[in-house]
């Protein structure tokens, strides 16, 4: 197994395990486990002539197995193909495989922030929400107009 070159220079990426399970499964890696750790296993070539070049990407679970951190350090290659033209693509790979992660790590926690059972997700949406109540009828208005007001939620 061969190290690829830049992955010093992605970021240490640490997200719920089944975010990043469906997005590397999404992208085409398989799961994996060897005696040292897990790992996830992308197939960059599968030429009959020099045999499948697999790129691996290892992780480490968190003790309460909710949480899964990438170690893009510890990213290697299998040989197979020409080595330059090896970790040029595992590189690639890498960079796109960082870039989704922390898009949908994004997503993930704009969702967790917003999801808080309220009304209004933040200020902006309380001062909108605030000026459409302004001009709306009490339910004593309504009545003395001679309408029925909504009944109450529960």
């Amino acid at each position: 197994m061969k190290p690829v070159s830049d992955q010093e220079t992605l970021p240490h990426t640490r997200l719920p395990y089944h975010l990043l399970h469906n997005v590397l499964t999404g992208l085409g890696y398989s799961h994996g486990q060897d005696e040292e750790a897990f790992t996830y296993r992308y197939v960059l070539s599968d030429e009959s002539s020099s045999g499948e070049t697999v790129l691996l990407l290892p992780y480490h679970m968190s003790a309460d197995d909710r949480t899964a951190s990438v170690e893009w350090v510890n990213a290697a290659v299998t040989a197979g193909k020409a080595e330059q033209e090896l970790r040029t693509e595992a590189s690639a790979k890498l960079h796109e495989t960082a870039e989704v992660l922390r898009r949908k790590l994004e997503d993930w926690e704009k969702m967790q922030q917003s999801n808080n059972s309220s009304m209004a997700q933040n200020e902006k949406e309380m001062i909108r929400l605030g000026k459409d109540m302004e001009g709306m009828k009490t339910n004593g208005e309504l009545r003395e107009r001679g309408v029925v007001p909504d009944p109450i939620q529960s």
